[in-house]
């Protein structure tokens, strides 16, 4: 959600360094406020408008689609569309890290509703349990790459 807010740092030229900060590259407002009312309206009706599913799920698809047509003919696009189609490993990657995010939701969800239905405790101590594993993750994530298996 945060592709409309944030730089184009993506296609700075690299140096030896890192990244470059010299080369402007063009904000493109258009795609920004698109993707944005895109997600708001799709959040709209999939959490408010019960009977808005044959239309949202359309629009969805209709959005995604506008979407890639305007990154893949831009000269500054949000999301290179083509790293996706020409490296099989990193759109293999991506979809799936999405599997796991995806899986990881469902049971968290499930979880939450097993703490507050089946163990009856309230949800305010259903919510306390379960934000003990995003604080573990949140204080190990910066130190689990220099574990090493060798």
């Amino acid at each position: 959600m945060v592709l409309w807010i944030s730089p184009h740092s993506s296609h700075l030229p690299k140096t030896e360094r890192g990244m470059a900060r010299g080369r402007r590259e063009k904000f493109d407002l258009t795609v920004r406020f698109f993707t944005a009312s895109f997600f708001f309206s799709s959040c709209t009706f999939f959490s408010i408008i019960d009977d808005a599913r044959p239309v949202a799920y359309p629009g969805g698809f209709l959005g995604i689609i506008l979407f890639i047509k305007w990154e893949t003919k831009t000269s500054s696009p949000v999301l290179e569309i083509e790293l996706f189609r020409d490296n099989r490993t990193f759109a293999f990657t991506n979809l799936a890290t999405a599997h796991s995010f995806q899986s990881s939701f469902a049971m968290t969800f499930l979880l939450s509703l097993y703490l507050q239905y089946v163990k009856k405790l309230t949800p305010e101590s259903a919510g306390l349990i379960l934000i003990a594993q995003p604080i573990v993750q949140a204080l190990c994530s910066p130190y689990s790459g220099s574990f090493r298996t060798d």
